[in-house]
């Protein structure tokens, strides 16, 4: 695995990168939710809405926590996030 990602010039970004790939989804797919959610009028789809964004909003700070952890994204610091944002920004640039 450390071949390809240097290969591809990524290091060990590369969890970095599927981590936040997957926090966007999970925050997006929370968002979904509630949009879904308040736009039902059925008391059994909204029931099953509470309890399918429940279950997203768990997912998204399981990975948040995770990613937090590993100093992947920082959410109290807002210049270390700043750092991190452009850190990443020129990594992917980087592999265009």
């Amino acid at each position: 695995m450390k071949i390809i990602q240097n290969l591809a010039g990524m290091g060990d970004m590369s969890e970095q990168i599927i981590a936040a790939d997957f926090l966007l989804n999970a925050k997006a797919t929370v968002r979904d939710y509630g949009i879904a959610l308040s736009e039902s009028s059925s008391p059994e789809m909204r029931q099953i809405l509470q309890k399918q964004l429940e279950s997203a909003i768990n997912l998204q700070e399981r990975i948040q926590k995770y990613m937090e952890t590993r100093n992947y994204y920082q959410v109290y610091t807002p210049s270390e996030l700043i750092h991190s944002s452009r850190k990443s920004s020129n990594t992917s640039m980087g592999l265009q």
